[in-house]
């Protein structure tokens, strides 16, 4: 079993739907959680994927402007 796994959390954009979340997707790489480009709902998304959501280290927001 492979020590990285990628989580897609969501992937509807402006507009969830019932089916679909907003965007984010989960890094699970050793014992590190890295969130990248979380959106709406990502705490109930992370809980519907066996996350803890304490377990996320802490991020860095890069804005190009």
């Amino acid at each position: 079993m492979s020590d990285r796994e990628l989580v897609v959390l969501g992937t509807a954009s402006q507009v969830p739907t019932r089916t679909r979340a907003h965007q984010g997707t989960v890094l699970r790489w050793r014992t590190e959680v890295v969130l990248f480009d979380p959106g709406e709902g990502t705490q109930r998304q992370l809980t519907l994927a066996g996350t803890d959501r304490r377990s996320v280290a802490p991020l860095t927001v890069g804005d190009p402007v």
